[in-house]
């Protein structure tokens, strides 16, 4: 991800000592149309503004002209060489006395903080973008703050921003933001794939788990599911014999002592599972580092090996079930006639 120009990104907040540089809005952009709807001033109006500014207004179109254009870029290093002023200022004052100081010597706040704006901007660029850059208007200038470095640039190679069709503000403002846009869209996709190549790079480092790891990984997921098939089936059968069956004639007799038996057995299994717990835990204690977190996991190859040998196992717990379903059927006390299970 490429970095902005330092100490030139906006914030909402504003704050003097903390140089948070505040979003405003510049006005509005005059277009040729505006031009021709402006009122002509009467020779009176015109007399007083000579008067006030000092300029001579008798000369040619062209003279005109060239006076008008040179005023505005000499207003624009006006504004520059003011914001330099004010930051070498502001450094030269103790923290927190800058602010005071500038509201004592009557000058608007928003002023001197897009002209400390403008003059940190035009710093942070490099040399020949910064003589180039400081000729445009302010309202272009502020804009292009946040811009990406290969955006002015570009912009600058294009003649966009000084060359013979320049772009208007409006234009410029929205030419930023469809590249601002573009430019989140190709991060996006670039931390996407760069996640997905850490990912995979890995699991590739995971699957070349040493056999001995692989063992009681893959031992464990086994023992796992078989009991927990177990126990379902369990839970099943204590449903249907405890809680459900309601109407046996010995039912007061023999379900309270099938109950203990139930619970002392499923005691039994607990306690061992506590057991192995322990030991392990007094060698390795739970940890959150997210390494081991992720490398406790089970990888795509271990679940699909473990898968086979599931595929095996369920058959073989039915068939046992099976075979003791018949045996309590065969050894029932009265039982006649032929064994079940049997073939023949």
């Amino acid at each position: 991800m490429t970095k902005k120009h330092p100490e030139a990104q906006l914030d909402s907040a504003v704050h003097f000592d903390d140089q948070a540089i505040g979003n405003s809005a510049e006005g509005k952009v005059v277009t040729a149309d505006h031009f021709d709807d402006q009122a002509d001033l009467s020779g009176q109006q015109l007399s007083q503004l000579v008067e006030i500014s000092g300029v001579d207004l008798s000369g040619s179109a062209q003279a005109l002209a060239a006076l008008a254009v040179d005023e505005l870029a000499r207003a624009q290093m006006s504004v520059l060489r003011a914001g330099a002023y004010f930051i070498a200022l502001k450094q030269m004052l103790p923290h927190g006395e800058f602010r005071p100081y500038v509201e004592k010597i009557g000058v608007d706040g928003r002023t001197v903080r897009r002209a400390m704006q403008v003059a940190r901007f035009i710093a942070s660029l490099p040399a020949d973008q910064a003589k180039r850059i400081s000729t445009l208007p302010k309202m272009k200038i502020l804009p292009l703050i946040n811009a990406e470095p290969e955006v002015i640039e570009d912009l600058l190679d294009s003649g966009a921003l000084d060359g013979q069709q320049p772009l208007s503000v409006r234009a410029l403002r929205k030419q930023l933001a469809d590249s601002e846009s573009e430019r989140a869209r190709l991060e996006a996709r670039l931390d996407l794939t760069a996640q997905r190549t850490k990912d995979l790079e890995r699991i590739e480092q995971r699957t070349r788990i040493p056999a001995i790891y692989r063992e009681v990984r893959e031992e464990a997921l086994f023992a796992s599911t078989e009991v927990t098939a177990l126990l379902e089936h369990l839970d099943d059968v204590v449903q249907r014999s405890l809680i459900d069956e309601q109407r046996h004639p010995e039912r007061m007799r023999w379900s309270p002592a099938s109950a203990r038996t139930v619970d002392g057995c499923l005691a039994g299994i607990t306690a061992r599972v506590e057991e192995i717990r322990n030991r392990l835990r007094a060698i390795y204690p739970p940890s959150d580092d997210p390494d081991v977190v992720v490398d406790a996991q089970f990888e795509p190859a271990e679940l699909a090996r473990f898968e086979q040998l599931r595929q095996s196992l369920f058959p073989r717990l039915e068939a046992e079930r099976k075979a003791r379903e018949d045996e309590r059927a065969n050894t029932a006390f009265g039982r006649r006639g032929r064994r079940r299970g049997s073939k023949g």
